[in-house]
């Protein structure tokens, strides 16, 4: 096990006020040099991009569209996408050679093969199944150091920093598969046998090498927070229920991204249910360094589901973290509840009144008060519900959802089962 140092990067504060919107920004094209897209991305509060090594766009360099984005919305976060525990399978790609040829030209462990994962055959393992077309890496401390004394781990995060971190004024470092356990049964040790993910020493093999990348980040980049696309609640307590407890990654992070909480056949709340979501939700935030930054995403297989895009929403104002809707990590799409249609700021809803809730407020149904209005969300499994609200609040008057979003006084509101709401204070 790795030692207590933890990441102690920028206590960057959140907006005060709600809502909080978030943007995963890192699909092809990357086309943020473009006006009109700058211009989307500064509408939000927090924005990841997908600049890599050599980006190089519309005459831009990184630190020019990254400051061009900041220049139109001062008080966002950005931060930069990074992957230390996979790599493209192929050479012809000039921005990840660099990285292909230091796995290829190091030694593994015990003095067998590289730096790359290998199963007990001897061929490359991808935890994808091929989807990615990419292999995975060792990222254990059972491989040989290098000439410095790094590992691939250690050597990842300073390349990460300096070649696609260091030059822009990114306030984030993000990074992909903070797995609680590796996915794939490699031959991590090299003696001619698979290790099972399964087996305790296994999964700390592998968390003692994505912690020693962390500490390495901490280390280059100590004005920079570190955010995880995490797949536990960081020690294993209540999520993933068959998770085994685990210390390398609690107080490490100082923010958290949960991909796709609703939306996909293997996201958290279809398997799982939404009391799944907000149990993984609320230690994440328990686990985290301050600012205890997260960012709570959903997945829409249609952006005119604002049903499903209500329901994602209204969970997420159940705690305090930012909300992203995603679809294919390159669009950015708007919905009228961000800015009632246009008429509000994005902090229409101001100051939560109330703590994140832990128990329904009503029939099964969830309620926050803000200053400047509510949010109530009915989960999965409770069915429909018409719900008493009290005076002085009124609905969303919008163009989206017209039947939903009347702008009419709510002073009672049915919401089907997997629906939420969000309504204005008088």
């Amino acid at each position: 096990m790795l030692g207590a140092a933890g990441w102690r990067g920028r206590a960057v504060q959140p907006p005060v006020d709600f809502p909080r919107l978030g943007l995963m920004s890192i699909g092809n094209p990357q086309n943020y040099d473009e006006t009109t897209y700058q211009q989307q991305v500064a509408r939000f509060d927090m924005a990841i991009l997908g600049m890599y090594n050599g980006w190089h766009q519309g005459g831009k360099t990184p630190a020019q569209a990254v400051s061009q984005i900041k220049s139109l919305n001062p008080r966002m976060l950005m931060g930069n996408y990074t992957l230390m525990t996979e790599l493209t399978s192929s050479t012809s790609n000039p921005s990840t050679l660099y990285a292909h040829n230091k796995l290829s030209s190091e030694v593994g462990p015990g003095g067998v093969g590289n730096w790359w994962a290998y199963d007990a055959a001897g061929i490359h393992t991808d935890w994808s199944g091929g989807s990615f077309s990419s292999w995975d890496t060792n990222p254990t401390l059972l491989t040989t150091p290098d000439a410095n004394g790094d590992r691939w781990p250690q050597w990842q995060a300073k390349s990460d920093f300096s070649l696609m971190l260091s030059n822009a004024n990114f306030d984030i470092w993000f990074t992909d598969n903070c797995f609680w356990k590796p996915r794939s049964d490699a031959d991590w040790n090299r003696n001619g046998v698979n290790d099972s993910q399964d087996n305790i020493a296994v999964r700390n093999w592998w968390r003692d090498g994505q912690r020693a990348y962390y500490d390495t980040a901490a280390t280059a980049a100590p004005g920079l927070l570190l955010m995880a696309n995490v797949d536990s609640d960081l020690d294993g307590s209540v999520f993933p229920t068959t998770a085994d407890s685990f210390t390398q990654f609690k107080d490490v992070l100082g923010a958290a991204y949960m991909e796709h909480t609703m939306g996909m056949s293997w996201s958290v709340e279809t398997w799982g249910g939404w009391n799944l979501v907000m149990d993984w939700y609320r230690q994440l935030k328990t686990n985290l360094l301050p600012p205890r930054t997260l960012l709570f995403d959903i997945y829409l297989a249609s952006t005119t589901d604002y049903q499903a895009f209500r329901y994602g929403m209204a969970t997420c104002l159940m705690d305090d973290g930012y909300f992203s809707a995603s679809t294919n990590y390159n669009q950015v799409v708007w919905f009228d509840e961000y800015d009632l249609a246009g008429t509000a700021s994005t902090k229409w809803l101001g100051q939560p009144i109330d703590s994140p809730p832990t128990s329904a407020w009503q029939s099964g149904v969830y309620r926050r008060n803000f200053t400047g209005g509510a949010a109530l969300v009915n989960p999965k499994g409770n069915g429909s519900q018409t719900v008493t609200i009290g005076a002085g609040y009124h609905r969303i008057a919008g163009g989206q959802a017209p039947t939903v979003n009347t702008g009419a006084a709510a002073t009672t509101v049915t919401l089907q089962d997997r629906d939420g709401i969000l309504l204005v204070k008088d």
